[in-house]
């Protein structure tokens, strides 16, 4: 309507100039009589009139041409559903994208295009060109640093409210920081991953209520057939990186007496890598010694369901190290077998003779236990959802993030995707990754878990670092030369990365704004 009201004052005004403002009666005389004259100024209110037309035309066709202009007062236009599908990128194994896709489709009448990735394969793409994607939290600074993917609309965020504190409507703290970068929401959480270490039932009956890792080792059923360290035999198509960073950094974590709030891996002042140090050295051997137990390949080696279901299922005492949110469907109904916590125990213990431990690696240890702080290790692994630096329908990815937000929806999706969470126990009570969430719920409410650094170049950092540990346990190099060969290549990617890798660094811990 303004528009209009705007062309019928311009149109008024221009039939004034035209018709009013120079009628021929009028005109003096001797201008009538002036051919030349009179022609020269019919001819300026002509080109007048065309310009008057001309802007009309280009302000009714501007205004009217922006379909997403709001006037004041009016309302938003509804969001309509398009006929291109949505582009839902998953940075990770989906089982029967069908089933998503029906379970999308129930409650919208727009299409949905589901892709998955490795992590290899979606950072090799030159762009993320899709609306939604689906990743490892621990990838966050690094898609940040490309624009890849923007800040969360208000509207897509998950909002808390005083009686949603506790609900699983509102998962928080471990699950809200790892959606966050530099104080700022980039992401809404779909799962939170902290590796636990499964026993097999003889190991638990064997051990005290809380063993020392002296006291674990020794009674783990070694594999004395082969030459130490070489009983590993390392197949490349059965190493999954990932996990094998995961079950070392958990480790490292039941050593580790530094504040956890300035990070683990990093010098906070001069970012110089910490793996040289006692506590990963300690790591790299006890992950050595694990993967000397009787078929212990999968339990360093191998994915976190492989690992989990190897040591649940073994007849043997044995130990394995894995993440109750990145296993699959068949481990998940598993009953056997127990876990340790190590916030709880794991820490070795001094003599009783002697003020200080000892060990071969000068490890650091606690006289109590119960004085160590670190509740585990959250690895970055579980999955977020975040809105694409390329996406071409913004209005409808914001409903599909919602829709991702909801409880019911990740109670469909946990079992397809392997990273997303339940909201609520699936299965039998008694299983055992039924009582291992239990249990870490006080870590996963806790803001001051420990975290794996989500900076830029993350991925590169944790590629060296498996790297250096499948030399340890070929048997190549010594837990020493290993920690201290990781903590060049370390040096040397923050080195690559610039001089704002620092700044980075506080902004993936939550320090900095």
């Amino acid at each position: 309507m303004q528009n209009w009201a705007l062309v019928s004052v311009i149109r008024r005004q221009t039939l004034y100039c035209t018709a009013e403002t120079f009628p021929t009666r009028h005109v003096p005389t001797h201008l009538l009589a002036d051919g030349t004259k009179l022609s020269t100024l019919l001819t300026m209110q002509i080109k007048n009139l065309v310009f008057l037309i001309v802007l009309i035309l280009w302000i009714s066709g501007c205004q009217r041409g922006d379909d997403h202009s709001e006037t004041s007062g009016a309302e938003p236009s509804p969001v309509t559903v398009s006929s291109v599908p949505l582009r839902l990128w998953v940075v990770g194994l989906v089982d029967q994208p069908s089933l998503i896709q029906r379970q999308w489709r129930s409650g919208s009448e727009q299409a949905i295009d589901i892709r998955s990735l490795t992590v290899e394969e979606f950072l090799e793409q030159p762009r993320c060109q899709c609306d939604v994607a689906i990743f490892p939290s621990r990838l966050m600074g690094e898609l940040i640093s490309r624009d890849w993917i923007v800040k969360l609309p208000g509207a897509a965020q998950v909002k808390k409210t005083a009686s949603e504190l506790d609900s699983r409507v509102t998962p928080s703290g471990a699950w809200q920081s790892q959606a966050q970068y530099g104080g700022q929401v980039f992401a809404i959480p779909l799962g939170c991953s902290i590796p636990v270490f499964i026993a097999s039932d003889p190991l638990v009956g064997a051990l005290a209520e809380q063993p020392s890792w002296n006291e674990v080792l020794a009674a783990l059923a070694i594999d004395e057939s082969a030459p130490d360290p070489e009983s590993i035999t390392l197949d490349s198509s059965q190493i999954d990186p990932a996990a094998l960073v995961d079950r070392f950094l958990a480790i490292a974590a039941t050593f580790s007496q530094d504040n956890s709030k300035y990070g683990l891996l990093f010098e906070m002042q001069s970012m110089q890598s910490l793996l040289s140090e006692d506590p990963f050295v300690r790591a790299a051997e006890i992950l050595a010694s694990m993967g000397r137990q009787t078929g212990g390949e999968l339990a360093v080696l191998g994915t976190h369901s492989q690992a989990w279901t190897w040591a649940a299922d073994n007849p043997r005492p044995a130990l394995a190290i894995a993440s109750p949110a990145l296993i699959n469907q068949q481990a998940a109904k598993l009953t056997t077998g127990g876990f340790i916590t190590p916030e709880m125990s794991l820490l070795d213990q001094p003599a009783a003779d002697q003020a200080e431990p000892v060990s071969s690696a000068g490890e650091l240890a606690s006289g109590s236990s119960g004085a160590h702080a670190i509740l585990g290790w959250n690895t970055g692994g579980g999955l977020v959802a975040a809105l694409s630096g390329d996406c071409r329908q913004t209005s409808r990815a914001v409903l599909l993030l919602q829709w991702l937000s909801m409880p019911q929806t990740r109670d469909v999706l946990s079992p397809l995707v392997v990273g997303i969470e339940p909201s609520s126990p699936r299965g039998d009570m008694e299983a055992l990754p039924v009582l291992a969430r239990r249990h870490l719920s006080e870590a996963l409410s806790s803001d001051s878990l420990p975290a794996e650094p989500r900076l830029p170049a993350s991925p590169a950092y944790r590629a060296a670092l498996a790297e250096e540990l499948v030399e340890l346990l070929s048997g190549k190099k010594t837990a020493k030369q290993a920690m201290a060969d990781a903590a060049q290549s370390w040096s040397e990617i923050t080195a690559a990365a610039g001089a704002t890798q620092r700044g980075e660094y506080e902004k993936s811990l939550g320090l900095a704004f």
